[in-house]
């Protein structure tokens, strides 16, 4: 059994990050629905090096997480590489030009959906509103995001519920201050 404060302490690290990527993953589906951006165009190289920034900062939220998790150590240690490795595959070949590696990014997001559920037992013991809030909008997020491809004006799903993660996120963060 690991010292509960340095778990916490991890614990409270890779949140903060998650947050952060949070609030960029917003930034960017917002940017798109007012249609400042077309999705296409995010796989160019100015856009592409905003999507390696978020998978650095996934990198190192894995990091913070192993060290953080208790419970759910062991499975999140295989399929968060697992879902890391894709999203950065995936955003490489969209940046060369094939279509397909934003399925391979959107299958990334449902590995960490898989992921958040393992997840959910380490953070119930903190909030279960935070855990609560945080799998409702991951699941409107990652099961919605393939709309927006059919049809732009559906891109207010994953807007809502990358908005509740994050916000869940935030109060599980919070939650590992008391």
């Amino acid at each position: 059994m690991q010292d509960i404060s340095l778990l916490k302490i991890n614990l409270r690290k890779a949140l903060f990050i998650s947050v952060i990527a949070a609030a960029i993953i917003e930034a960017i589906l917002l940017v798109i629905a007012f249609n400042i951006l077309n999705y296409v165009n995010l796989f160019t190289l100015p856009y592409a090096i905003i999507l390696f920034f978020l998978t650095f900062l996934a990198i190192l939220a894995y990091n913070f997480f192993i060290k953080g998790l208790n419970h759910s150590r062991r499975i999140a240690t295989i399929l968060i590489p697992i879902g890391i490795s894709l999203a950065l595959i995936g955003v490489l070949l969209s940046l060369l030009g094939l279509s397909y590696g934003i399925f391979l990014l959107m299958f990334a997001y449902l590995i960490e959906l898989i992921t958040g559920y393992f997840m959910r037992v380490d953070f119930n013991l903190y909030s279960s509103k935070g855990t609560k809030i945080f799998l409702t909008g991951l699941i409107i997020f990652v099961l919605s995001l393939p709309l927006f491809l059919y049809n732009i004006y559906l891109i207010i799903i994953p807007i809502f519920g990358n908005l509740l993660k994050g916000a869940g996120l935030f109060i599980l963060y919070k939650s590992l201050f008391s």
